[in-house]
């Protein structure tokens, strides 16, 4: 992470980097218990069905139920937003630990953009606990803090715009009150809803405008993954990629102010990871490498930029 603002970024980051040794690599090694069957067996547990939704059909063009198709890509206007505002535009990063590879071997330009990186390592936006194939997945207890962390980093940087990335955690199935809500069911798609709208309430308060950038596929090698019990195993599902995106859109679409860049389909068209310009963005399937962290940021950058509101 480099750049302006460097006392404040530095001192989220190394709190970030304490978590990272303490979670061990919490995107990849996590604790896991068992349900007891008989408490399963007392709440009556029953494991929703997925769905099959997926894109638009190839002949038909109709969407199905449930999936909201991606926008086409709008190539930005070319504002100089920079020269418009008479100095660098404040830009607020928020997430779990892919927007924190994004921005660690970011070199941003200080004459350009002031980053603030405000992430927590193995962290998504829902409420409750992952839930892998009979297995409850325990994730670091600093998750039940991101509103509070958000928050106070928006107070922190006073943003132009804010940039909203997360997906890794959203796509797993989740325990909640005795009950599994899994991918695809209409109740797993409330609770990933309610927690963008919890995303997006906390990074509007202060007036500036937010991003959602969609999740990339996430093409985890198959070096990688361990057996088929391994989490990884549901983050390679692009249809629960597709599902969350699908999300994304829908609270988008709902608050002025709030827009959504397409980095899912920039990166993975048809949900296939692409090379860009001989670069693998994320070599691990999940993390940007800072190659590919200044490809991907060249791309959005420019579109978030589109957001920034001058005056007024």
């Amino acid at each position: 992470m480099c750049g302006s603002r460097s006392r404040a970024t530095a001192g989220l980051l190394a709190v970030a980097l304490v978590m990272a040794a303490g979670c061990s690599n919490a995107a990849e090694s996590v604790e896991t218990t068992s349900p007891s069957s008989s408490a399963q067996a007392d709440s009556g547990v029953t494991v929703a069905p997925e769905t099959t939704t997926g894109g638009p059909d190839a002949e038909t063009g109709e969407v199905a139920t449930g999936f909201m198709a991606p926008a086409p890509d709008v190539p930005p206007s070319g504002r100089d937003i920079v020269a418009e505002l008479g100095r660098p535009v404040r830009l607020l990063v928020v997430g779990d630990s892919v927007p924190w590879t994004a921005t660690m071997g970011w070199e941003a330009d200080p004459g350009q953009v002031d980053v603030l990186a405000s992430s927590l390592l193995g962290c998504g936006v829902i409420h409750g606990t992952v839930y892998n194939r009979g297995e409850l997945v325990e994730q670091p207890p600093e998750c039940e803090q991101w509103e509070e962390r958000w928050a106070e980093s928006l107070s922190q940087h006073d943003p132009d715009v804010s940039v909203f990335m997360v997906g890794a955690w959203e796509v797993h199935d989740y325990w909640v009150d005795g009950e599994v809500l899994a991918a695809g069911s209409e109740a797993h798609r409330a609770l990933v809803e309610e927690g963008y709208e919890e995303a997006v309430e906390i990074l509007s308060a202060g007036g500036a405008p937010v991003v959602i950038a969609t999740s990339p596929c996430f093409d985890v090698p198959d070096s990688e993954i361990t057996s088929e019990l391994d989490i990884d195993v549901d983050r390679r599902d692009y249809e629960r990629v597709q599902q969350v995106n699908s999300v994304a859109r829908e609270v988008a679409s709902r608050h002025e102010g709030v827009t959504v860049v397409e980095l899912g389909e920039y990166l993975c068209p048809g949900g296939e990871p692409r090379v860009i310009d001989g670069i693998d963005p994320r070599p691990d399937g999940v993390h940007y490498n800072p190659e590919g962290a200044a490809v991907m940021w060249e791309w959005l950058l420019p579109r978030a930029f589109e957001a920034v509101e001058v005056g007024g």
